[in-house]
């Protein structure tokens, strides 16, 4: 037999769309804190909320007569109609959160208006109003929320221990805290001092406190603003990335989201700073008009849909981009697009030629380095101690020993070289093959699309009588695999546009630099240490692989068990 279930049993079902544990009644209650206004908001809890969770503020209070819609589905002040989707600035709107907490336990609420002379009290108790009445003024608004999911033992047995959930609280208390600066934040164990307590402060100082971070030297910021959006983040260095406990935040108008095209987009920025870009730390707070997304896809509101992915996707990569350049050019020394490209040199080495290490009597040379503040030579200098597989560079300087792989270093050197000859003319070096070269390769008819890309990246072809591919100008720096290095650009400037020019250039790079096993003479190893002059600049190739490993003193105690 078919009967209709009562309402209480279908609110108490429905509030497990948005209930699933203490935390999720935390953050409920936080942001309709927030979205009254408060400046502070004080949590306390008892076994991890799961037996007493209490939420304080001092925003602007509920009056006596809407507190009976506080706890009824639906009834909300933020969203009158459809279109108001459209405009809505705050972080709740659909009205279930209250009624749904109210059906799985029992709720005390305590406000007064701001210039109220007396306040009032209501209770609840597993959907089941309990009156209310007045009581002493408070400033703001506290709810008690009491011995959640008590009468639901299907979703209790679910919930973990109190340590577990109180760390949930913790966690979350402290996202929703990292996007509201302004506002003051402390988390207690009930009847015991604050585990935190954050003060109102700057974003930056806010996002230092989250990661718990001690070093703010290790840290960035910055912030761009197109036609629709607008981005400020704070993020940890690349070479710290694995430093930190948390990872990858964004927030959207201050919510908290979770969106993959977005992490991905960060991580596509941090390609070729770092070798991990998949650990990259920090915040993303992006800004725009609500008409363009929606966050009605899910009631917990950490989905969003927008009507423009592509072009929030390049904001985020060109905002982070410009940062980290610069941050990567300030730290290249002043000359560096004044000195000419490291040519290559090299002797012809079989590939099964077996790799020798130079002895350290077999040095040959040691290379002065030129200071980039003086303008002339100081007394530090690169002493070049050996080659390993005709590969690692052995060298010290001031007491270090450096291990440099070759390849890698003079891949991020060349793409220095590239990198400021291309921003300075907006097009690079070519040169005329004696022989032209056959383009045989599928796809080869979409170059004429990227001509004008492509000839600014110095290639050439002509198409014969016969009605052959010719390939009859090349990239001047480029000493092999030209026809290979033509089909990645042409299929780097089909894909993204984001920094398309520069995985070409970082690709040009690698297919010009001084390969593994080929064997170097000290002329152009000299002018390639010559030129590194900043580990952070210089401290991995264009695809994020280390250049060098350093050991000093310390280090080499520590392997050897001195200390």
């Amino acid at each position: 037999m078919i009967r209709k279930l009562p309402q209480i049993v279908i609110q108490q079902i429905a509030a497990g769309e948005v209930v699933e544990r203490p935390a999720s009644v935390l953050k409920e209650l936080v942001e309709n804190s927030i979205d009254a206004e408060s400046t502070q908001i004080k949590v306390e809890h008892e076994e991890g909320g799961l037996r007493w969770l209490r939420v304080s503020d001092n925003g602007v209070g509920i009056s006596a007569d809407d507190v009976p819609l506080v706890f009824e589905s639906h009834a909300t002040s933020k969203l009158q109609k459809l279109e108001d989707l459209d405009s809505l600035d705050t972080m709740g709107f659909r009205g279930e959160a209250m009624s749904s907490i109210a059906a799985v336990s029992r709720m005390h609420l305590w406000t007064s208006p701001r210039g109220a002379s007396i306040g009032c009290r209501a209770k609840i108790e597993f959907g089941l109003w309990g009156g209310i009445e007045e009581s002493d003024r408070r400033i703001g608004t506290e709810i008690v929320v009491e011995n959640i999911f008590e009468r639901l033992p299907v979703r209790s047995k679910f919930l973990k221990t109190p340590i577990a959930e109180a760390r949930q609280l913790s966690s979350i208390l402290k996202r929703l805290a990292l996007s509201y600066p302004e506002c003051e934040f402390s988390f207690a164990e009930r009847g015991k001092s604050p585990r935190f307590h954050w003060p109102k402060q700057s974003r930056f100082d806010r996002c230092l406190l989250f990661f718990e971070a001690t070093d703010a030297e290790r840290w960035f910021e910055g912030e761009t603003e197109d036609r629709s959006w607008k981005v400020h983040f704070v993020f940890l260095k690349p070479r710290f990335f694995q430093s930190a406990r948390q990872n990858l935040q964004i927030y959207l108008n201050q919510r908290m989201i979770k969106d993959r095209k977005l992490e991905f987009a960060v991580r596509r920025a941090f390609e070729g700073y770092t070798e991990t870009p998949h650990l990259s730390t920090g915040v993303i707070f992006l800004e725009g008009n609500p008409s363009e997304f929606d966050v009605n896809v899910h009631p917990t509101k950490m989905e969003i849909r927008f009507k423009d992915a592509e072009e929030v996707f390049s904001v985020i990569v060109h905002a982070l981009r410009s940062r980290l350049e610069k941050m990567h050019q300030d730290n290249l020394p002043s000359e560096w697009s004044a000195t000419k490209p490291v040519e290559l040199a090299l002797s012809a080495s079989p590939s099964s030629m077996r790799a020798s290490v130079m002895s350290i009597e077999e040095a040959p040379f040691e290379v002065p380095v030129q200071s980039v503040f003086s303008g002339g030579f100081v007394n530090d200098s690169w002493k070049f101690l050996g080659v390993i597989d005709s590969t690692y560079w052995i060298t010290q300087k001031q007491g270090a020993l450096f291990l440099f792989d070759q390849h890698a270093l003079h891949e991020r050197i060349l793409y220095e070289d590239l990198n400021a000859q291309f921003d300075k003319k907006g097009i690079l070096g070519s040169q005329r093959l004696l022989f032209p070269v056959d383009l045989q390769f599928a796809g080869r008819e979409d170059l004429e699309d990227h001509r004008s890309s492509l000839e600014k990246l110095g290639f050439d072809w002509t198409i014969d009588s016969k009605g052959k591919w010719k390939l009859i100008a090349v990239p001047s720096l480029l000493k092999r695999n030209p026809v290979e290095l033509l089909r990645e650009a042409l299929k780097g400037l089909a894909g993204s546009k984001e920094t398309v020019f520069r995985d070409i250039l970082a690709t040009m790079a690698c297919h010009s630099a001084i390969r593994a096993g080929d064997s170097v003479p000290e002329s152009t190893a000299h002018e390639i240490l010559v030129k590194f002059q900043s580990t952070d600049a210089l401290g991995h190739c264009p695809h994020g692989r280390p250049t060098f490993v350093k050991l000093n003193s310390r280090d080499l105690e520590k392997l050897f068990h001195r200390v």
